[in-house]
């Protein structure tokens, strides 16, 4: 996972998914902000009926805004995802199941096709995943648990005062916030637990005599890359690239060196 790839099968569909991220990221901001101030509002003063209606139509198509730019993104991520496994397998074996070629998408050149190229794969991909994630729950973890309150305090004061449909929203908001952040701190975990296991692997694989890989340790490898595949599949989380650049150039370094030692 180089930091300039000249070719990426999955590129421009997981640009597109991005791009419904980007828009779902807006609208559930731009609710949160809306309800919250409309509850404050509410509680101090009483809208007229038709203002009511209004306010009540404008969270109706904030609450379907957001639900169907949800599976519009997982179906796209998704989508995503498949072309990158097939680019995976592209890579490992020398096959050709991915439309376009993976080109410097992998810094694994150096190994030959076969099993063990597939778990430094595995092991690189995790570990950039790994880096990624742990910075973004390192900087969106205070916020994401501090919304979330305040969105439920929210829908608390709504209920209070007989704004259902600002209630129904702030409780579908925070439900949101909190999944990311659950999803979020899972995925690091067994992205963690997935890096031990590769490097206990690759150790276990460079004792051997032969070059050949016995065929327990092709299933452990195996084993290794469904967890990882089935970690994404999972969580459905979007690393952000902005995070990915600032973690480029340490973790570049950090790659380089566990490369060199392990395979």
């Amino acid at each position: 996972m180089l930091t300039i790839a000249k070719q990426v099968p999955q590129k421009s569909i997981f640009k597109e998914a991005e791009n419904y991220k980007k828009w779902l990221d807006r609208i559930e901001f731009t609710a949160t902000v809306f309800s919250i101030v409309n509850t404050i509002v509410c509680y101090w003063l009483q809208y007229p009926n038709l203002i009511q209606i209004i306010i009540s139509g404008i969270i109706l198509l904030f609450t379907t805004g957001i639900f169907y730019l949800q599976r519009r993104f997982e179906a796209i991520y998704r989508q995503a995802e498949e072309i990158r496994r097939d680019g995976l397998i592209d890579n490992s074996f020398n096959t050709t199941l991915a439309n376009i070629e993976s080109q410097e998408y992998y810094d694994t050149e150096s190994v030959d096709s076969g099993i063990k190229k597939l778990l430094a794969n595995i092991h690189e991909n995790s570990f950039y995943s790994e880096q990624i994630v742990a910075y973004m729950f390192k900087r969106t973890e205070q916020k994401i648990i501090f919304v979330f309150i305040l969105l439920i305090i929210m829908a608390i004061i709504s209920s209070v005062t007989s704004q259902v449909f600002s209630a129904i929203l702030q409780s579908f908001l925070s439900i949101n916030y909190l999944g990311s952040y659950l999803k979020l701190r899972d995925l690091k975990l067994k992205l963690e637990q997935i890096q031990h296991n590769c490097k206990s692997i690759a150790s276990n694989i460079k004792t051997l005599k032969t070059k050949t890989i016995p065929k327990k340790q092709q299933a452990i490898i195996i084993r290794e890359v469904i967890h990882y595949e089935t970690a994404l599949a999972y969580t459905s989380t979007m690393l952000d690239s902005k995070f990915y650049n600032k973690i480029n150039a340490k973790a570049t370094g950090e790659w380089k060196e566990m490369q060199n030692r392990y395979y």
